[in-house]
């Protein structure tokens, strides 16, 4: 069956207001107007979370395709650097260390104080943290144990 490319535009034509009508894309206020635009977070397993999550993966491939040249690629990092940090922390993680302790050697924001508790507020100094905390109790342990002749099996 052949398609017409006109008819098929016709059919497409207003895709966008039935994207905006659906109910997590759009809220009426007190007053009735209508805000468009979702100020909140996405319900899990919503469209909108899943074409989150598209969006996100997309991102991803752009920075890692290896036939993008490289300005293309870094330019779609920082992107998902911003628009998708979480994502960003999975797919580079070294680079996402990396970015953490250079942000402690030479803060481009802020004082190094600020720059340090932002590395503990991310999911790399926390985990720091937690060795540091699990390094002391074993230690202190040991040293019970060694003191009050309790053997360790």
């Amino acid at each position: 069956m052949k398609t017409n490319k006109k008819t098929k535009m016709e059919e497409n034509e207003y895709w966008l207001d039935e994207l905006l009508e659906l109910p997590e894309n759009h809220k009426v206020e007190p007053d009735g107007s209508v805000l468009y635009g979702c100020d909140e977070e996405l319900r899990q397993f919503s469209q909108g979370w899943w074409l989150d999550k598209k969006n996100a993966l997309e991102h991803v491939w752009l920075a890692k395709n290896p036939f993008n040249d490289k300005y293309d690629r870094e330019l779609h990092r920082s992107g998902l650097r911003l628009f998708h940090p979480d994502a960003y922390r999975i797919f580079f993680p070294f680079t996402y260390v990396w970015g953490l302790i250079a942000d402690i050697i030479h803060p481009e924001y802020g004082t190094r104080g600020d720059a340090w508790y932002r590395f503990f507020q991310s999911a790399v100094g926390e985990i720091v943290l937690l060795c540091i905390l699990g390094l002391i109790v074993s230690g202190v342990t040991v040293i019970f144990c060694k003191l009050t002749g309790i053997g360790l099996a």
